[in-house]
């Protein structure tokens, strides 16, 4: 990811600020995001199905995934409307390489721009790749403004959780993450 501009997190408390700082951040599963009220809920998040000339095609894990991947999103700029505190990430790849330092061996964790294309009728089916891309990394258009980013993190078989959130401690961030002024 070389080259990457410095990321942003909004966050809603002051407490989430510090809890960032100090290494305890939450990943979440792509399913949670569509269930979540609010200006981030998204219903077509980490779905696969679609529609090509009026054929559904059913992805059925999109209800229950069997491992599904679990993400901390960024942005490009400040999305305040997400919280009144704003962290500023400027070197992405040094929490990549904390996180894969700190979680169980043999998980896999890349940063990943999020696409705005993704709809639910499709000209063409897509092949494994797009289908996949389409599935994890893929948002509507109506999110373009986010300019999202996601650090996506694969936990190895047969590590499992018992809820929908993954609350790893993955060391003091404070060299890797600041404050931005509000406003």
């Amino acid at each position: 990811m070389t080259g990457t501009p410095t990321l942003c997190r909004a966050v809603k408390h002051e407490a989430d600020a510090k809890n960032h700082y100090c290494g305890m951040l939450w990943f979440r599963p792509l399913k949670y995001f569509r269930k979540i009220e609010g200006p981030g809920r998204d219903s077509l998040e980490g779905v696969g199905t679609y529609t090509v000339q009026g054929i559904l095609h059913r992805d059925v894990s999109d209800k229950n995934p069997i491992f599904p991947p679990f993400v901390l999103c960024f942005s490009e700029i400040p999305l305040e409307r997400y919280g009144d505190f704003v962290l500023a990430l400027r070197r992405p790849d040094a929490l990549r390489d904390r996180v894969l330092s700190n979680f169980p061996s043999g998980t896999q964790a890349e940063w990943h721009r999020a696409a705005y294309h993704k709809r639910e009728n499709l000209d063409v089916a897509p092949g494994p790749t797009e289908h996949w891309n389409r599935k994890h990394y893929a948002k509507p258009a109506r999110f373009a403004d986010e300019r999202e980013w996601r650090l996506v993190v694969f936990l190895p078989a047969p590590f499992r959780l018992l809820d929908d959130t993954f609350k790893p401690h993955v060391g003091n961030l404070q060299g890797l993450l600041r404050l931005m002024p509000s406003g």
